[in-house]
């Protein structure tokens, strides 16, 4: 959404759904939101000869993470087949039905939140232009395949565990030194 070619909005929200997770945690809702003022066509700041945009922008969203392989999170069952031996040393294979992977029930999505301030400038006729960014980005419930002990009977299984933060500045600047007919 514009207003008088100042003040920027847009919003959304997602709805994914995957069926690599149990029926209760199978959708997963990832919002975003953004603002932005181009301070340039304000009246006060129109006289300024040198400026040719100079923007604050403010913004939120929520990404999804569902990488983990199919089925991993049901319990999967697989033939095995084994000998069987007899006090007499004769023998025969047996084959049976064996759970071959442990189901997680609670296993949800991952998610990433992110928080972003910028600005973004241009000076003189957009011979120098760039941005600055800062961010917070924090990533929870982590799909994680942690290993089991033996005696469990699987070797591993996924879990949402722990937390990953990010945070830094971002900074890009670009500029047009000279731009004359016979050299850029």
């Amino acid at each position: 959404m514009n207003f008088l070619e100042k003040y920027l909005i847009t919003a959304s929200i997602r709805a994914d759904g995957s069926s690599k997770f149990a029926k209760s945690n199978r959708w997963g809702y990832f919002p975003s939101a953004s603002v932005a003022w181009r301070m340039e066509q304000e009246g006060f700041m129109k006289d300024i000869s040198w400026l040719n945009q100079l923007k604050i922008r403010v913004s939120y969203g929520v990404t999804g993470n569902q990488a983990i392989d199919p089925y991993s999170t049901f319990s999967m069952y697989g033939n095995q087949t084994k000998p069987i031996y007899y006090a007499d040393g004769t023998g025969k294979l047996l084959t049976t039905m064996v759970v071959t992977n442990l189901s997680n029930n609670s296993l949800k999505w991952e998610q990433t939140a992110s928080w972003n301030f910028g600005v973004d400038f241009s000076f003189f006729k957009s011979r120098l232009n760039g941005t600055v960014d800062y961010y917070v980005k924090k990533t929870s419930d982590l799909l994680i395949s942690r290993p089991l002990p033996g005696s469990s009977g699987f070797n591993s299984t996924y879990f949402n565990q722990g937390d990953l933060k990010n945070q830094g500045v971002e900074l890009s600047l670009n500029a047009q030194i000279v731009d004359t007919k016979d050299w850029k």
